[in-house]
């Protein structure tokens, strides 16, 4: 990767235009963990929906919004549904019972991985209480959030820190390589250590009278 570091999950997440969101994403795709994500898309679609009429942070069920009309708290109930546009009531809905659809019931496409009395607690305010409040699938997205950092960001991180690793040796490989032709272009391919061999030691004795000592750089001194 370009980048010298790698973000946070959370800010991958945030930031779906950059190319860490598209190479976590596609990675997703290939070890076949869609469904986290899926899911964590899903919720975001659903919090921009709720977001047109106006709230801020709604982290609790206990929060509510005040519509302009005859200043009427709307909590994102059934009971609730005629204080505000029945076209924008009926779009909350189909998008809400559509998350319970592809990610919360038993065998669902994309069904997630959470707790069985969580998953129960969120059928149970849709379908019963008719609550399409956001925070209604609040915990299971701190879950799914966490099961894909363990099950998909790290090995992804692991992964590009290894290609980096991998790309680092083979520069390293290529260095050594120029360094080895240069090496044979100067000394005609012989080899460092033949070149150095005959300076190493003296011999004990001339061969000839034309021939003289030849004494290595480094050669220790006796003592006397």
């Amino acid at each position: 990767m370009a980048c010298t570091s790698t973000p946070t999950l959370e800010s991958i997440l945030h930031n779906r235009s950059t190319d860490h969101y598209r190479e976590f994403a596609a990675f997703v795709q290939e070890t076949f963990c869609t469904e986290n994500l899926s899911f964590w898309l899903a919720i975001q679609h659903y919090l921009d929906l709720c977001h047109r009429l106006g709230y801020g942070s709604l982290e609790s069920l206990d929060d509510a919004i005040v519509l302009s009309k005859n200043n009427a708290l709307f909590r994102f109930t059934v009971h609730e549904r005629g204080i505000i546009d029945n076209k924008a009531f009926a779009e909350i809905q189909g998008a809400c019972h559509a998350i319970l659809y592809n990610h919360i019931r038993p065998n669902s496409p994309q069904e997630i991985n959470i707790p069985c009395e969580m998953r129960q607690e969120i059928l149970h305010l849709v379908q019963e209480d008719g609550n399409y409040h956001p925070a209604v699938f609040a915990a299971a997205t701190e879950s799914v959030v966490e099961l894909m950092r363990a099950n998909s960001f790290i090995p992804w991180t692991q992964r590009n820190q290894r290609s980096s690793f991998s790309s680092v040796r083979s520069n390293d490989d290529q260095a050594l390589s120029v360094f080895r032709k240069m090496k044979r272009s100067l000394f005609g391919g012989s080899s460092t250590s033949t070149l150095v061999r005959p300076y190493l030691s003296a011999p004990s004795t001339p061969r000839s009278s034309g021939d003289s000592l030849r004494w290595s750089p480094w050669r220790k001194l006796q003592p006397r």
